[in-house]
């Protein structure tokens, strides 16, 4: 096949044609004789192309705010700016505690470094009373 032929069934035409982003090849149908998108699906739906796009940060279930960073890699927004703020990456045992409890409250001065989730879950019983 080659960019441009077209073929037909029942009511559809489609025309081979390569992707503006990535340049795959693919059918693409035609509608009112044009291609219906310049663009394969995966190039169409990725980053600031996907129609839900809000900048490449949205909350997660918990009501974290996760950042798409690297490459489709999330992260967590209140680990970057602790990293950010500290000059170096943290470790994965380290916590990073948001001291009002506002999970989406990422100010630096709102976040408390704890060395692990043991210290994080005797902070929390600490502020609860339970100790």
């Amino acid at each position: 096949m080659k960019i441009g032929d077209i073929k037909s069934d029942n009511k559809n035409k489609s025309i081979w044609s390569k992707c503006s982003i990535c340049g795959k090849e693919r059918w693409v149908r035609l509608v009112k004789g044009k291609p219906n998108s310049i663009r394969c699906l995966s190039c169409a739906n990725k980053g600031e192309n996907n129609p839900a796009w809000k900048g490449g940060k949205h909350k997660n279930s918990h009501g974290y705010i996760i950042i798409n960073r690297f490459h489709n890699k999330y992260i967590l927004e209140h680990r970057l700016i602790m990293a950010k703020y500290l000059k170096r990456c943290l470790i994965p045992e380290e916590v990073v505690h948001h001291i009002n409890e506002i999970r989406d409250d990422n100010r630096i001065e709102n976040l408390q470094l704890l060395n692990d989730l043991g210290e994080h879950q005797s902070l929390h019983c600490k502020l609860r009373g339970k100790i």
